[in-house]
């Protein structure tokens, strides 16, 4: 009877070992989980500042050089492929092995005794792992504000070009023009079409040669529409800086109203 009751509490024994130990399981799964959310959120929301706090871990850097891959191949998915992502992650493994290098020899040259991270510092090492990771995010932002300009670009040509082709312009095609030429400078490149409608009706009614935009002081004209965007845009920077609208542009046309509405819901339209 005895030997029976020490099998029952025996099982009961391991029963409870065996759901603590369940429970223990359950719960590290979580607080992994949730730091890796904390990860991905820092990784996604947070550019450049990303934790590293899985770096400390050995066997959790691999898990965190994972998650953060992903991260940033979902932030970045408009304009880096997981190809380019490898890439840029290459690269920042050779920056972070010459960066280790050159403090091997610093702390060599400055020998024991100094207040120098030591290489083999988990601290230290998951420092130089922020860093790659920093500067892969950087690059990656690079990309995004270069790929950004570059489908501006695009969409805003196309915009005029429509306009002018839709309005029977002369100056149809000379969409790039205007705003590679106002890009230079920091104005609206819709600008110099709007004032040209407003001047000449787009092209169809200078009072000089290739003069669309009313400027007296060229009375003479121009050889090409290349040339009287380029002097107009010109004109606009040297007497209102960068203007963004008709109404950054005083005196352009007196009276300067209702010049500078007509010609800025021209600009809104295009």
């Amino acid at each position: 009877m005895r030997n029976e009751k020490n099998k029952n509490n025996t099982r009961r024994i391991h029963w409870v070992r065996g759901i603590l130990g369940l429970m223990l399981l359950v719960v590290m799964i979580i607080i992994l989980l949730v730091a890796s959310a904390k990860t991905v959120n820092n990784a996604i929301n947070k550019p450049p500042k990303v934790i590293y706090t899985f770096n400390l871990i050995k066997p959790f850097k691999q898990i965190s050089d994972s998650i953060l891959k992903l991260a940033l191949i979902s932030k970045y998915k408009d304009i880096a492929v997981p190809i380019e992502i490898k890439a840029i992650e290459v690269e920042g493994e050779e920056r972070l092995k010459r960066e280790l290098e050159v403090n091997i020899k610093l702390a060599e040259q400055v020998g024991e005794g100094s207040d120098m991270l030591s290489p083999d510092d988990p601290l230290y090492m998951a420092k130089l792992q922020n860093d790659k990771w920093n500067w892969i995010i950087a690059e990656l932002e690079k990309q995004k504000a270069i790929r950004e300009a570059s489908q501006n670009r695009v969409d805003m040509i196309a915009r005029i070009d429509g306009y002018l082709a839709n309005r029977g312009s002369p100056m149809q095609g000379c969409g790039s023009i205007f705003y590679d030429e106002a890009a230079e400078y920091g104005i609206e490149p819709r600008l110099s079409v709007a004032i040209a409608e407003g001047e000449s009706s787009c092209g169809f009614a200078c009072f000089a040669p290739y003069n669309a935009w009313g400027m007296l002081a060229y009375r003479g004209g121009f050889s090409s529409w290349q040339e009287g965007i380029h002097q107009n845009i010109e004109w606009l920077h040297r007497y209102f800086g960068s203007p963004q609208s008709a109404y950054d542009c005083p005196g352009y046309c007196e009276p300067s109203h209702p010049w500078m509405e007509n010609v800025d819901a021209v600009r809104q339209s295009i």
